[in-house]
């Protein structure tokens, strides 16, 4: 049964103004109306049938009732909400796009908003390459910019745990090595170095690396309590 063009419209503007709740009680309303039949009836039987009519639908127009209308029940307006990146509903908006609206928070240097987008990201699609980037983008929002080592390094390892061999584990490897450096841990640092370089012998960062991990070693033998 097609809609009436008034109540598809009315449907659309209730839903554009008021939300899916008034737009659905259009949809509800219309539904509740039966189809009735035009046959030929006596003027007592009109009545009866106006006075059935009522009961079911009474606001209707004047055309149909003579001189009575009802006045229509007054509309609820919802309180406006201010939507923005950070508090859509993940249900309107894909892990993708979410993906490239926290990109730009961090190309505007929105370092806490970038972070929190991506971890909703990671939490939305856990397992997903989506979500395997950007808990490693998250991890690292909180080690360079938000001075969180201590934060950056559960995530980290969650990546690293789940993905020991992805495409982001040189990074995520020697994010954790930072985090320890930036936490003064050298004994950790050096096991995390050491870590590194087995498994990615051939990095760009091999040489920086094996400096640190020299640093680290000696920082972490003259902390070391004589016996």
């Amino acid at each position: 049964m097609p809609w009436p063009r008034h109540l598809a419209a009315a449907a659309a503007i209730a839903l554009l103004f008021t939300g899916v709740a008034s737009g659905a009680y259009v949809v509800r309303r219309w539904q509740a109306i039966p189809t009735v039949e035009l046959i030929e009836r006596t003027p007592a039987q009109t009545r009866e049938v106006r006075k059935s009519v009522d009961k079911v639908a009474p606001v209707l127009s004047a055309g149909d009732l003579g001189d009575r209308v009802d006045e229509p029940a007054p509309v609820r307006r919802a309180s406006p909400r201010k939507r923005s990146v950070l508090v859509a509903k993940t249900a309107e908006i894909a892990p993708a796009d979410l993906l490239q609206n926290a990109n730009a928070l961090r190309a505007q240097s929105r370092w806490r908003d970038a972070e929190r987008v991506y971890r909703q990201v990671a939490a939305l699609t856990p397992g997903s390459d989506d979500a395997y980037a950007a808990a490693v983008a998250a991890a690292s929002l909180r080690l360079d910019h938000l001075g969180d080592a201590a934060g950056a390094l559960p995530l980290y390892r969650g990546v690293l745990r789940s993905h020991p061999t992805g495409a982001l584990a040189e990074e995520v490897r020697w994010g954790i090595a930072e985090a320890y450096h930036a936490l003064g841990h050298s004994d950790l640092e050096a096991d995390a170095l050491r870590a590194f370089l087995a498994a990615h012998p051939q990095s760009l960062l091999k040489a920086a690396a094996q400096a640190r991990l020299s640093m680290a070693t000696a920082a972490s033998t003259s902390a070391a309590p004589s016996p």
